[in-house]
């Protein structure tokens, strides 16, 4: 079931990537920050199909040994973070370039916060035995969920498509 949520979750973050370049066009902020969508939507994707090792005693018996499989995870995992943290940072300079200020703090808030949990992810993973590791990631992704999310209906508002 988490593969299919994975591979659906980066399908639509492909084509709101895709549908973001068409609503800007040639406007600041048009070219990178679609294109960090993309890259975000595609490493979704990519770890709906490269499952990760098992790791810290879950589940229980299964060997800890890192794989091939597990190293592309993990670097595909970073890379789905690092084009998230740098999207919002491109969309932060575009917001503050057109006047935006509270949407411009919006995203650097985002993704600092973005960051922050990445970290904490990492270090929780490596000290903290049973620690909040999960927790931590799932925070991550809701707060950027919720930052693409809010970009997507200010798109959708500027072209008119919902009031």
């Amino acid at each position: 079931m988490q593969i299919t949520n994975y591979i659906i979750t980066g399908a639509l973050l492909l084509a709101f990537a895709i549908g973001m370049r068409r609503a800007l066009r040639t406007e600041r902020g048009s070219t990178w920050g679609p294109i960090l969508l993309g890259i975000y939507g595609l490493t979704f994707i990519i770890i709906g199909f490269i499952l990760p090792d098992p790791e810290l005693g879950y589940p229980p018996g299964a060997s800890s040994a890192r794989t091939i499989h597990g190293t592309i995870h993990i670097l595909f995992g970073l890379l789905q973070f690092t084009s998230l943290l740098v999207a919002c940072f491109v969309q932060a300079r575009r917001d503050a370039a057109l006047g935006r200020r509270g949407w411009s703090w919006y995203s650097v808030a985002t993704g600092l916060l973005v960051a922050a949990s990445y970290i904490a992810f990492v270090l929780t993973a490596k000290l903290l035995d049973g620690g909040p590791t999960g927790l931590i990631e799932r925070i991550g992704l809701i707060v950027s969920g919720c930052w693409v999310a809010l970009l997507a209906i200010r798109l959708m508002r500027k072209k008119g498509l919902i009031a």
